[in-house]
């Protein structure tokens, strides 16, 4: 285990916290709007509100009073569904929930209720879920046998929260799954409460979606409640398996896509010779929503297709003084435990935000190294297509045309790089600007449960990780333009060799058709009845038309020739014209000798 334990407990202030507050503050500086408009968080999150939640979302909407025509529905007639959580009303589209609809496909509430035998929704632990209140501190978890599966999961989350006897309050809830798959979601979806229903229907989707958003809201009318949320997809490069993919891999289903690289020919110390890669569309989701700084629930869903296996550890406890691993906080470089709770959901977001950023860094700067050797490694195994000084040969052209596609897949792939590492810096800048979200955060020094110190140590953390990518990214950019350039290079190329092969292509025809023509001509005159001839039919005379053939072909294709070259000659001629016309109107215009008005009759 790291040796970096980083504690949660609400850290007072030593002697320089003045100094401390200070300094967080200027963190923060910047021009902002007016006080209309600010964003500031809503002081009725800073105490406690006592809310209880009622009964389940999908259990209420399966009391729905009678339809119009008078009959009751029917409790299995299509409510066991992901549909049914995600629909409004059965008469309105919704593209977010055909897509839910299709990815869970015909995933249905028994099969969480009854599993199957050896079924995946029965054996597969890839959830964890941590549950303390916050009356009592860090002994008051209700202890789980966590990694869990999705009937786990389902049974455990259909307990209430709160009121139970000898069971510590669930005040914040922390639930993480790994590669989320459709059970996991109608286990989530089966017992979200109202106010959770809008944020974990927004997660699902934006997860499953791969979209991207740093973002906090507050809605404006009803009941009072805050959402913070991240969605970071980033792309993971992996390798392929002896053989091909698993059928674990094969048969499961994530929301990740896969593409081929094994074009790249990427080589590394372990793998010296060549093998496929992957490129996986991973992403990482967190929401965190609730009514006050005491109660609320986070959703992380991690999609990597990182092994179910790390989320086990033998050395986990609930025992006072033991090291509880917060599996949603925590990484390879830093432990969070989850025995000592951290209390405030703003401090928690900035916290996990930190890792998982630092995760995605780790992962770009995998790919990108790993794409700009294969590209350093190509340029050096074919020097000759890509020079313009490469002497020609039999097979240069072949070459030319094997270089010039793979050097358009690799542009394709770095411009599809740059284009989600570009999108990911823009949500942070904008998250980070004057008047973003960041504002939210303002006041944790007040808040009676945050820690404004470990808040600085976090955005300090992401700030630096953003430069990072801001440097990956200028990398792309390079890459790319030079591979644009290479593809620009390798056309040219291209149609000059296709040029002086239609060069060597017409001096052939035109010397076949010099040659034969005429004799076939004059094979076809000699045929015709001796009347129609007006000289004697010898082989002098045979080959007299055949000279005269061949001279008067060889006239004709001169002849073409020159009008060919005078029509190039007068065009380059006008094109000269009109571009020296065009420099003496700006030097009049520049001079101010015309009125602006007489501009375009000059140029006309």
């Amino acid at each position: 285990m790291p040796n970096k334990v980083r504690s949660s407990v609400n850290a007072r202030q030593s002697p320089n916290g003045i100094a401390r507050q200070e300094h967080w503050k200027a963190m923060k500086t910047g021009r902002r709007t007016s006080s209309l408009c600010s964003k500031n968080w809503d002081p009725i999150f800073l105490t406690p509100r006592n809310f209880c939640e009622g009964e389940f979302y999908v259990t209420w909407k399966r009391k729905v009073p009678p339809t119009t025509d008078g009959e009751a529905r029917d409790e299995n007639d299509g409510d066991d569904h992901i549909g049914f959580f995600f629909r409004d009303s059965e008469d309105l589209e919704d593209c977010k929930a055909d897509e839910a609809e299709e990815f869970c496909d015909a995933i249905r509430l028994h099969h969480l209720e009854q599993p199957a035998p050896n079924s995946v929704v029965g054996c597969r632990r890839g959830a964890w879920l941590d549950d303390r209140s916050c009356a009592t501190g860090s002994l008051s978890a209700r202890e789980y046998d966590n990694p869990l599966t999705a009937t786990a999961l389902y049974q455990l989350l259909k307990l209430p929260r709160f009121g139970v006897d000898n069971v510590p309050d669930a005040d914040r809830r922390l639930i993480y799954i790994s590669n989320l798959d459709p059970y996991y979601i109608l286990a989530l979806a089966e017992t979200a409460s109202f106010h959770q229903r809008p944020a974990l229907k927004d997660a699902i989707w934006k997860h499953i979606a791969h979209q991207l958003s740093i973002w906090v809201d507050i809605p404006s009318r009803g009941f009072a409640k805050f959402r913070l949320e991240f969605f970071l997809p980033y792309f993971v490069l992996t390798s392929l398996p002896q053989g091909g993919p698993s059928e674990e891999t094969t048969n499961s289903k994530s929301s990740g896509k896969w593409e081929d690289l094994s074009f790249l020919d990427i080589r590394t110390s372990k793998t010296p010779h060549k093998q496929a890669y992957q490129l996986y569309d991973a992403q990482v989701s967190v929401v965190i929503c609730g009514v006050d700084d005491s109660r609320w629930v986070t959703y992380a869903f991690v999609d990597n297709q990182v092994d179910d296996a790390d989320l086990e550890d033998e050395n986990d406890s609930y025992e006072e003084g033991q090291v509880y691993r917060d599996k949603i906080a925590s990484d390879h470089n830093h432990e969070i435990n989850a025995n000592q709770p951290i209390g405030n959901p703003r401090e928690y977001f900035l916290i996990v935000l930190e890792s998982k950023v630092g995760i995605a860094l780790q992962s770009w700067e995998h790919l990108v190294r790993h794409v700009e050797r294969a590209i350093n490694r190509h340029n050096e195994l074919h020097p000759a297509t890509l020079s313009s000084n490469s002497e020609k040969t039999g097979d240069n052209t072949i070459d030319i045309k094997k270089t010039f596609d793979w050097t358009l897949r690799t542009r394709k792939l770095l411009h599809k790089l740059k284009f989600r590492l570009s999108a990911t810096i823009e949500a942070w800048e904008s998250f980070i600007s004057p008047d973003g979200d960041i504002r939210y955060f303002d006041d944790l020094e007040d808040s009676p449960t945050g820690s404004p110190h470990h808040v600085e140590l976090s955005l300090r953390a992401i700030i630096n990780t953003f430069k990072s990518l801001k440097d990956l990214e200028r990398k792309l950019s390079l890459l790319e333009a030079l591979s644009r350039h290479a593809a620009e290079t390798l056309q040219l190329r291209l149609n000059v060799e296709s040029n002086e092969t239609a060069h060597h292509s017409g001096v052939n025809t035109e010397f076949t058709v010099s040659i034969i023509s005429p004799f076939a001509l004059v094979i076809a005159y000699f045929c015709m009845p001796e009347k129609a001839i007006p000289f004697n039919v010898d082989s002098r005379s045979f080959i007299i038309a055949n000279v005269i053939m061949m001279f008067v072909l060889r006239l004709l294709f001169f002849i073409q020739g020159v009008v060919a070259h005078q029509n190039w000659g007068w065009k380059k001629i006008r094109a000269r014209m009109e571009a020296r016309q065009e420099r003496r109107v700006e030097q009049v215009l520049s001079a101010d000798q015309l009125p602006v008005t007489q501009a375009a009759d000059l140029r006309s």
